[in-house]
């Protein structure tokens, strides 16, 4: 009997003696992960063309037409204005089938002008190279509608004006940069 307690106290002192393993368990689980991922898109629709009618020779022609821009929601852009056909520090028209006598090799001009307003307190420059003409602008996915006012004046020859009667054109681009 005594051996047998022996035994059994060898065997507790060896018990005691092993690291203890804790008693854990583990178990997993999974998360899907997923980004739908666009681009962001613009698109500009002219509501009409820029049509100053018959404009008597050497006066002020007014025109009014709009534009609309679509960018997506939260996307800030800027919108510019080409020079035009005939590019130069304001917007031309011409009539390029006339010439005329006292300024030979030139075609006929007139120089316009787009206004954000009525008052015409605000001009678009034709030149983009100085920058984007609207500034500060952020899409909200649907159509935003800007105005445009026009003028339509004679040039002074010193100008490049030479305006007689005839059909005058141009054509202009509308940059949304975003």
């Amino acid at each position: 009997m005594k051996l047998k307690q022996s035994i059994l106290a060898a065997a507790m002192l060896m018990a005691a003696a092993l690291p203890m393993q804790a008693q854990a368990a583990t178990t997993t689980g999974t998360l899907q992960v997923t980004a739908n991922v666009t681009v962001p898109t613009a698109s500009v629709n002219v509501a009409g063309p820029l049509n100053f009618g018959t404009v008597v020779q050497g006066q002020i022609g007014t025109a009014t037409t709009s534009f609309d821009v679509t960018v997506t929601n939260g996307v800030a852009y800027t919108i510019a204005f080409g020079a035009g056909l005939h590019g130069r520090t304001v917007f031309i028209v011409q009539d390029s089938t006339q010439t005329l006598q006292a300024y030979t090799g030139q075609n006929a001009v007139a120089g316009y002008y787009l206004y954000s307003d009525n008052t015409k307190a605000t001009a678009y420059s034709p030149d983009p190279t100085n920058g984007p003409v609207i500034t500060g602008l952020t899409g909200n996915g649907a159509a935003q509608t800007y105005p445009l006012y026009a003028e339509v004046k004679p040039l002074s020859p010193a100008q490049g004006g030479i305006w007689g009667p005839g059909t005058y054109t141009d054509t202009i681009t509308i940059t949304v940069t975003y």
